[in-house]
């Protein structure tokens, strides 16, 4: 990850005080934003920056919410709809599904039966999407 982080010219803390963490709120937030017509790669995104950059726990919902507030997102909102039964219920089959599938890591993605996993690989995910 650091070797990858130098090329990219990403800051990197490859030993984050909470890691590993409960990604319960975590996932909930992204699949939030989702149902709010918000960018969950940018949500997404603050959440990777918050573990991996800012020593934040994203377990936390103060932690997590100042890595939303620093990329203007209406924290309260995505927190509140993270937290209502239809979006937890949600984000724990979509977890349920890639346990079945056996998917780890972020990010992973899956298009027919090709896996990309990793950011090195989303080269080769364009590719295979533009077929």
């Amino acid at each position: 990850m650091a070797r990858w982080a130098e090329v990219q010219g990403l800051p990197i803390n490859t030993t984050p005080a909470f890691w590993p963490v409960s990604m319960g709120l975590a996932c909930s937030v992204i699949v939030a934003a989702d149902s709010l017509g918000i960018d969950q790669g940018m949500v997404t995104g603050a959440v990777l920056s918050a573990v991996w950059e800012k020593d934040l726990n994203i377990a936390d919902e103060g932690d997590l919410g100042k890595a939303l507030a620093g990329i203007g997102f209406d924290v309260s909102l995505l927190l509140d709809n993270a937290s209502t039964p239809q979006i937890q219920e949600a984000s724990e089959e979509i977890t349920k599904t890639a346990i079945q599938l056996g998917l780890f890591g972020s990010p992973t993605y899956v298009v027919k039966e090709n896996w990309f996993f990793g950011q090195d690989r989303l080269d080769f995910l364009e590719k295979e999407l533009s077929r």
